[in-house]
């Protein structure tokens, strides 16, 4: 009997020890629960489509998967290589979906939670880390960087990760060589989040900054943890230097050219780019976000990064947090508010230095540690609410713990109604006013998307698309992962040229801001397969889809245009005939903004015929107007709108080329054209003309002009 009385007892013992763990996770939990839920509702549809920093991610990713394996990805002005290596293990799984990106940046989204969760709780206390966790569960600026397929998302994540594992070792009181496993693991968490995003390089800082606030405000926490984060900046170091000697040893990297700007400025003497951008980048926490139209893609219009109740609690928390890393006796309670101190400014430095713009990507390692300062405020102010209830309590018949259990309840009533608000503010900004705004479906191509889906479903044929951004990174990339068959795709600018693929039939997709040139339009004299309308709002609509006998085609405009016998530059390309129109009316190309334009001159409108050979890098044609006696160009034009790097061998494209003279030219003039690459920045190669065999120069001479 007594050993079923122990049974019976130690089964009650269990089942507490659960109910306890339970109400111990049970808060987290349901924090990333909502979490997930604002991050993963209507992924495939919100954001409206994909920019193309997110497709260059994912096709980084699929290269990955196809056994690329850089240490550092040269596209987009260079960038680190984790987030597309983590990418590509999904996608090795489900193939070159564009969701595999908005997944992962989900996933590291979650861990940032959790992390940040963990940290909180062995720097501060529970509550804290419950309230920091639920600030950035439903915050707008983390929902959003949480569903962008983004390399940015991750890097808070993986500095968090480190910080808190730091933290356990800190807090360790197991043998000394047991502590040490979590201080190697936060060295390499840190010394990984090099690999994650720029911010890194300057966040890595937060562990010497520790060390110099101990050497002034708590020498008892240096003389026993000094060689703790000086093994972080030792292992972070040593896993960082295979990307750090990449780096240094190549011209891959252009990003801190947007750093150096201010800087430079201000050690010739000129402080005031430094000090505006300060300002507007100090703004960005609870005043005025980043503006404009390229800012959209992550911002409503200056929105700021907090709402007006938080931000009032930031500021609080921030004093809490001021006053005890400087006044507080207690080494570990100063010890957790300077580092929260030292990490919001490491987060917020980028935007300081570059002002507002773009900060929502480049101030987001500060992301963790900026919601717990309102969450210092709330704790502090719970507390507070206790303690003055248990002094009233002293004074009065009513038990204290009744009473001391209702102002908790009340608090934890407050905090949910506050961050349910805050929630709901967010869904509401992002799902329905951000999603829907003009110029944010613009960003996200949404006009290319509804084009390729189309096409999906129309698989017969090969289509020319006509794109206001038609080269390589721009909106192919984001086509190519919507596209069920990437190799159907050709691209071009209509606003410049027609292509013409070297089939019997094909489609030609034109929409609103890519229709084609009136010199061009001419040709086509057809009736549309379809006319796709999209929103009343859309600003690039309608999307045209003609259905041609291009090979027809091609022969009709060829049989328009001067014949000459086929020139072809470097065994890439064929010039095969031009038109030559004087007095034509100017107008604005992809190579020549409105205000470039001087009604006061006269036009010269050039079309050539080309027909593409190979594809190839970069590839740029040049007309000059030139002397005939000094062959100096008195007047060109540089451009090629059919991007060389998707050619494909035997189609055909109608360029044009726009020259406007100057007032005061007169004689014979030669128009001549020709072709160029630019391998390296201010350097220029020009492709070899040659006719039946022979090399005839860098230029051909098409026809003349009196004056």
């Amino acid at each position: 009997m007594a050993a079923g009385f122990g049974r019976k007892l130690n089964a009650v013992t269990l089942f507490s020890r659960i109910g306890r763990m339970s109400r111990r996770w049970f808060w987290i939990t349901f924090i990333l629960l909502v979490a997930a839920f604002l991050r993963l509702y209507l992924l495939a549809d919100v954001p409206p489509g994909m920019t193309h920093d997110e497709a260059d991610h994912g096709l980084d990713a699929w290269g990955v998967v196809q056994g690329i394996r850089p240490i550092y990805f040269p596209t987009a002005y260079g960038r680190e290589p984790f987030f597309d290596y983590a990418t590509a293990i999904l996608m090795s799984f489900l193939g070159p979906t564009f969701l595999a990106g908005r997944l992962v940046a989900v996933y590291f989204g979650l861990i940032l939670i959790a992390a940040t969760y963990a940290w909180a709780n062995l720097a501060f206390n529970r509550r804290v880390a419950i309230l920091t966790a639920a600030g950035i569960a439903v915050n707008f600026w983390a929902v959003m960087t949480a569903r962008h397929a983004l390399r940015s998302v991750v890097m808070p994540a993986m500095l968090a990760v480190g910080v808190a594992l730091f933290w356990k070792g800190m807090r360790c009181r197991l043998q000394v060589a047991s502590c040490r496993v979590w201080i190697i693991a936060a060295g390499i968490a840190v010394g990984v989040s090099f690999y994650t995003y720029l911010p890194a390089r300057i966040t890595w800082l937060l562990f010497p900054a520790l060390l110099g606030y101990w050497a002034i405000f708590a020498r008892g926490m240096l003389r026993a943890h000094w060689r703790k984060p000086l093994l972080v900046i030792l292992l972070a170091g040593v896993i960082g230097a295979p990307l750090f000697y990449h780096l240094a040893t190549t011209d891959a990297e252009a990003r801190l050219g947007q750093l150096d700007g201010p800087i430079d400025a201000a050690r010739e003497g000129d402080f005031s780019r430094l000090w505006d951008n300060i300002q507007s980048g100090a703004k960005i926490l609870t005043v005025r976000g980043e503006d404009g139209p390229i800012s959209l893609r992550y911002n409503l219009p200056g929105r700021p990064l907090l709402t007006p109740i938080v931000g009032i609690l930031f500021y609080l928390g921030l004093l809490i947090a001021l006053r005890d890393a400087i006044f507080s006796k207690n080494g570990d309670t100063g010890t957790s508010a300077a580092f929260a101190l030292m990490w919001l400014i490491a987060g917020l430095a980028p935007s300081l230095i570059t002002g507002a713009d773009a900060s929502t990507t480049r101030a987001i390692a500060m992301q963790p540690v900026l919601f717990l300062f309102p969450a210092l405020a709330l704790d502090w102010i719970f507390k507070m609410l206790l303690t003055l209830r248990d002094r009233a309590a002293q004074n009065a018949d009513t038990p204290a713990d009744r009473d001391a259990r209702f102002t908790r309840n009340g608090s934890i009533l407050t905090a949910i109604l506050l961050f349910s608000w805050v929630g709901a503010d967010t869904a509401q900004a992002y799902f329905v006013e951000w999603a829907n705004l003009p110029d944010v479906r613009v960003q996200y191509e949404t006009t290319r998307v509804t084009a390729i889906e189309w096409l999906n479903e129309h698989p017969a044929q090969v289509a020319a698309i006509s794109s206001p951004r038609p080269d390589r990174f721009h909106d192919p990339s984001t086509a190519l992962m919507f596209a069920d068959d990437v190799a159907r795709l050709r691209w071009f600018n209509g606003a410049g040229s027609l292509l013409l693929p070297d089939e019997t039939a094909s489609y030609l997709v034109l929409s609103g801001w890519a229709a084609l040139h009136p010199a061009l339009a001419d040709f086509i004299d057809t009736s549309a397969v379809a006319e796709i309308e999209m929103r009343e709002d859309d600003l690039d609509r309608p999307i045209t889809i003609y259905d041609l006998p291009t090979q027809q085609l091609a022969q009709s405009i060829q049989t328009k245009f001067a014949a000459i016998e086929p020139v072809t530059f470097d065994d890439k390309m064929r010039l095969l005939g031009y038109q030559l129109l004087e007095d034509a009316a100017a107008t604005p190309l992809p190579c020549v903004a409105e205000w470039q334009l001087d009604p006061a001159r006269q036009t010269v409108l050039v079309l050539t015929l080309w027909e593409t050979i190979a594809p190839v890098e970069g590839i740029k044609l040049f007309t000059h107007i030139t002397n005939d006696a000094t062959q100096a160009p008195a007047a060109g034009y540089d451009c090629l709108d059919v991007p060389s790097y998707y050619w494909h061998a035997g189609d055909k494209f109608v360029q044009v080329h726009q020259v406007q003279l100057p007032p005061d030219l007169r004689g014979e003039f030669e128009v001549r054209i020709g072709a160029y690459t630019q391998p390296e920045p201010n350097q220029f190669q020009r492709l070899i003309a040659e006719r039946n065999g022979s090399e005839i120069g860098d230029t051909i001479l098409l026809t003349t002009i009196d004056r």
